[in-house]
């Protein structure tokens, strides 16, 4: 599956507009470790996000920042059901 970025908390490793390839995620089979980049639905808004993995709780949640200074990334856990998919490259 290709996904657009848009926005600039990814900069300077993706810039917005630019696409990802990304593996959908199975919460049954698929695993995320920190340093991943993930796309998932943000848990308190209706938008759909790209981070990177800094941490995984025991709880299969996981935490996630952004890459710019700019970037304001207070999201909290994000729920395992919220993960859509892994980023294996960029386009």
């Amino acid at each position: 599956m290709r996904y657009r970025v848009f926005g600039h908390s990814m900069y300077p490793l993706l810039k917005d507009g630019q696409f990802v390839q990304i593996k959908p995620f199975f919460h049954l089979t698929s695993t995320v470790k920190p340093g991943d980049m993930i796309v998932f639905q943000h848990p308190f808004r209706n938008l759909e996000c790209v981070k990177r993995v800094t941490r995984k709780n025991s709880d299969g949640s996981v935490e996630v920042q952004g890459m710019s200074i700019e970037s304001e990334d207070a999201i909290g856990p994000i729920p395992q059901r919220n993960i859509l998919g892994i980023v294996t490259r960029t386009l």
